[in-house]
């Protein structure tokens, strides 16, 4: 049965958008032949201790990345949610932020710190994350096939309180 514009309406207005967002990147997984080697995005950041950490290394599960900043007001709303989805799918999937700014590295570390993001930071580099970049605001999401591939971008809040309306 094909996937039509009407039955992801019905889906999203059915789920919470986390989940069904997830159900989604599952759906374009399994239409999907395969993905091609050449298909597979990857990149290497640094964490927020200095670390490098690259995409690949979460290669075989589905990945969400997230680039948000300090001062975006959505991205306060939509961390904690993210945060609750880690602590609910992590065995699952595997969240990753992506800091989109040059705030000092102590304020950063501090912010985290008081949202209690229990998922990987990393630090947004100097030369654009293609093909990412550019983003056309913040928040923007992405989800990332356990092949590497980008199987959905979403700019602005997945998520929200209200959003879990059961309504049809």
């Amino acid at each position: 049965m094909p996937i039509t514009c009407c039955t992801l309406d019905f889906i999203l207005r059915r789920l919470k958008r986390w989940n069904a967002l997830l159900l989604i990147a599952s759906l374009s997984f399994t239409f999907n032949t395969c993905v091609n080697a050449a298909d597979a995005v990857d990149f290497m950041l640094l964490d927020l201790s200095g670390q490098s950490r690259s995409l690949s290394d979460y290669r075989g599960q589905w990945v969400i990345i997230n680039f948000w900043a300090t001062w975006c007001a959505p991205c306060l709303k939509e961390i904690p949610e993210l945060v609750r989805f880690q602590n609910k799918n992590s065995a699952r999937v595997q969240v990753i932020g992506i800091d989109f700014e040059q705030t000092p590295i102590d304020e950063v570390q501090r912010f985290v710190r008081s949202l209690r993001m229990n998922y990987p930071v990393l630090r947004i580099g100097d030369q654009p994350l293609l093909p990412f970049e550019p983003l056309k605001g913040l928040p923007s999401t992405f989800f990332i096939s356990p092949q590497g591939a980008i199987v959905h971008r979403h700019l602005c809040l997945l998520y929200t309180s209200d959003a879990a309306d059961d309504t049809p």
